[in-house]
Order: structure tokens, then sequence, then C-alpha cells
């Protein structure tokens, strides 16, 4: 799973708990700027990399940058200052925090091996590019079905608005008002779960598939060009990992160097191997990778 999907379900757990001790509502994760996300990515990102840490050797880590650039224990938090009220050993932080350390850690551990909704996405869309390619080698108009597509489900459009188009799935697909689309099931059952919007159709009502070259249905490029979308962006989701796999396995020196080289940062040697990895790692996900 996802780094960002991750943090993001991280963020609102530990938000829930906080909640629960404080009745204090933490801002929903889609409204946070990219600055305020990185605090719980970086967390996420350290957690990934070093699946065996503690939640106290996190913090140990986190305590020994924060004092290394300077900063002390205070509160309220104030940055101009470089005052935090967590920069105390682990055994002085209060219970509430040593929790919220420990859910994070439970997160990041059960959900860090679960599949991606996008890769199932992806692999539906190209099982689909697959059938509509067989099709295409039927001539004529008036072609049939093809017997690949038999596990197709005709998925109608109810809703009040008269258009709707997919963000939740990645699929790239668009309905406007009463239509109808032959959809592979793994697709069309994602779609059917919203009651208000779609409704199972008669399997004669979508359009027939036919050769491609002619027919007006255009599922099949939406779909199409919704995979290539995917696929490039699961490759470059794949690099920013392999990126990060090579930083975990790098020295002081070679990190360094790798953050001076690709970034034009510096980051202290005095900080410990574990704490130069987070900075570089955040330099990776801030610009991304240097070609």
């Amino acid at each position: 799973m996802k780094r960002g999907l991750i943090a993001a379900v991280a963020y609102g757990i530990l938000g829930a708990y906080s909640f629960s001790v404080s009745a204090v509502t933490e801002p929903a994760w889609d409204s946070l700027t990219d600055q305020e996300k990185q605090p719980t990515l970086a967390r996420v990102d350290m957690l990934l990399a070093n699946p065996d840490s503690t939640p106290e050797q996190l913090h140990t880590s986190w305590l020994e940058k924060k004092l290394a650039d300077g900063w002390t224990t205070g509160s309220p938090f104030d940055a101009q200052k470089k005052q935090h009220p967590l920069c105390v050993p682990y055994s002085d932080l209060p219970q509430e925090e040593k929790t919220k350390d420990y859910l994070l850690y439970a997160v990041v551990q059960s959900l860090k091996d679960l599949p991606d909704a996008e890769e199932a996405a992806l692999e539906a869309v190209t099982t689909y590019q697959k059938q509509l390619a067989s099709v295409a080698q039927e001539k004529g108009a008036g072609a049939k079905q093809d017997p690949a597509m038999a596990s197709a489900i005709a998925v109608k459009y109810i809703g009040r608005r008269p258009d709707w188009r997919d963000s939740l799935y990645n699929t790239g697909l668009y309905f406007t008002s009463g239509q109808t689309r032959q959809l592979p099931a793994a697709i069309a059952r994602k779609l059917l779960k919203h009651a208000d919007l779609f409704t199972e159709g008669e399997q004669d009502e979508g359009i027939v598939i036919a050769d491609t070259t002619t027919s007006t249905d255009d599922t099949g490029k939406l779909l199409d060009e919704a995979a290539k979308q995917l696929q490039e962006k699961t490759r470059q989701q794949e690099q920013i990992q392999d990126v990060i796999d090579r930083l975990g396995q790098m020295d002081k020196d070679q990190l360094a160097d790798y953050a001076y080289v690709n970034y034009q940062q510096k980051v202290p040697k005095t900080l410990s191997v574990e704490n130069m990895k987070e900075r570089v790692i955040q330099l990776v996900n801030q610009f991304g990778i240097v070609p």
C-alpha cells in the first residue's frame, strides 16, 4: 500500500484518538497543505524504511535531530523559537503521545503489505484492454460480443446530476444521464456499490462492443487512457521507492553526497545515520527523482 494512503489512514486514526481524549477536532487530511502533511509522511517513511524500529527508538532519533538543530523543550510549540513540548526523553513523554506512537506503528505494520487499490484497478483495466483487442479482430460493425466479455456487467447511471466522472477508482470513465456501459466485473462491482448513482442495466441495453475502429462506444478508449496513466503513475512511485530503498543502505558519507549532488542541499554528518536518511528521503519526496 502506498505511503500517502498509509499516512492518510494513520492521520485519521490519530485524529480520532486525540478527539476521544481532548475533544479537539483535527482538519481533514485532504485539506492539509503538502507542508502540513510532511510530518506524518516522514514518520511513515521512517517506519517503512526501518520496520524493526520501536516507537521509542524513532522518538530518540527524532529528538537527536531536533536537539542538533538547536531545538529546546518548551510549550507551546513555536517554530521561530525552535521550541517543542515533545523535545524530552521518551520516558518523559505524556502517555497520550506514547499511545499515538504505538498506534502509528500498528497502522504502518498492518497496512504496508496490503495490495494497492490502484494496482487492482490497473489489472482490471488491462484485462479489459486485452478483451477489446480480441474483439477488434472481428470485422464489420455488426460483430458480436467476444466470449471473453461474457463476464461484463451492464452499469447504468441513474444519478441526479446530468453527468458523473470517476474520481474514485482511476478508471477515467464518465457517464451522462441514463447512460449504460458494459464494464469488466471488477470495475462494475465498485460502481454498483453506489446505489444512488448506478444500477445494473440490461445486458443488451449497453452499446454492443464491435469493431473498435468504427464503434461509437468510447468505454474502451477511456479505460485504455486510464490504464496508461496508472502505469505511468505506478512506474514513478516504484522509482521513488527504489531510491528510498537504496538510501536505506547508505552510510553518512554516501547520504551527504547524494543530497548535495542531486539537490544541492547539505545534510549535517553530525546527525545520526537514521536522521540523515530521513532528511534525504524528505528531499526525494519533495523534489522527486533527479535524472
